[in-house]
């Protein structure tokens, strides 16, 4: 099974340090001051976006569930999608 979706199908969503989430296979970052936002496609567990001016390669650790960038690694927060999820 996917981490990226559940056995249904549906996507399932990791916050990042407050910074990007994840959803499904794609990775969305929000506006920033230096930060264009925008949806970036997630291909093996590698995605590349802008960050600080710059176009940089986000890796993903599926096993650790961090979000790797320039060399700092983020841990990768699974969301709550019901009111009843621990």
């Amino acid at each position: 099974m996917s981490i990226y979706f559940n056995e249904h199908g549906s996507a399932i969503g990791f916050q990042v340090e407050g910074r990007w989430l994840i959803k499904g296979d794609y990775l969305q970052v929000e506006h920033g001051a230096n930060i264009p936002g925008g949806l970036y496609k997630i291909n093996d567990n590698k995605v590349k976006f802008p960050f600080d001016y710059k176009e940089v390669e986000g890796v993903i650790d599926t096993e650790k569930l961090t979000f790797t960038v320039n060399g700092q690694a983020y841990p990768m927060r699974k969301m709550k999608t019901n009111p009843w999820d621990v």
